[in-house]
């Protein structure tokens, strides 16, 4: 269906494909880190099992950057990204950003600090973006009702505020952020 390969697993990371998530499937559940692009995009796809031993979509990202997902018991994981990028337990992940953030998804109190941020347009994701470019901050990565709890839309030549706080996930979606002054 989604015309994807069986994903590898190579030295510990995962290539991009389809992988089934559970104790003797492919991955076990937990946090994983998603490498990325910053520009250019890549998705995933996750699904989950339904009564009659199928599948639906519980949800779908399309990202710029470095990503995480959390992967739970019986999910399928589809990823598709560009060759060369891998996934792999975020324990292991040696994500260490610096201002301003480029496109991605970041653990504010742990990725970057708690605070206020001038969010602009970063025009090579954006000429790329299949979406509006903007910042998201979040409460978790369930992406269902109340996941999102702010959201700032930018465009060439404006510009936005975003205030994060310890335990926020912050997405930047073709977009820059920088401490603001």
């Amino acid at each position: 269906m989604l015309d994807l390969p069986d994903g590898r697993t190579v030295d510990g990371k995962h290539t991009p494909g389809v992988y089934e998530v559970g104790a003797g499937k492919d991955l076990e559940p937990g946090l994983y880190y998603v490498e990325g692009d910053p520009a250019d995009e890549a998705d995933y796809v996750l699904f989950g099992p339904t009564s009659d031993a199928r599948y639906e979509v519980d949800y779908g990202v399309t990202y710029f950057g470095n990503y995480f997902v959390e992967l739970e018991e019986g999910a399928v994981f589809a990823w598709d990204a560009p060759d060369g990028l891998r996934l792999y337990p975020a324990a292991d992940a040696s994500f260490e950003p610096t201002a301003p953030y480029r496109s991605g998804l970041y653990r504010v109190g742990e990725d970057i600090p708690a605070g206020t941020y001038t969010v602009t347009i970063e025009p090579e994701a954006a000429a790329e973006a299949d979406n509006e470019c903007g910042a998201f901050v979040m409460r978790d990565l369930a992406f269902g009702s109340g996941s999102i709890t702010d959201e700032k839309y930018v465009v060439r030549g404006s510009s936005q505020t975003v205030t994060v706080k310890d335990g926020d996930w912050l997405e930047l979606y073709a977009d820059t952020d920088a401490p603001a002054q």
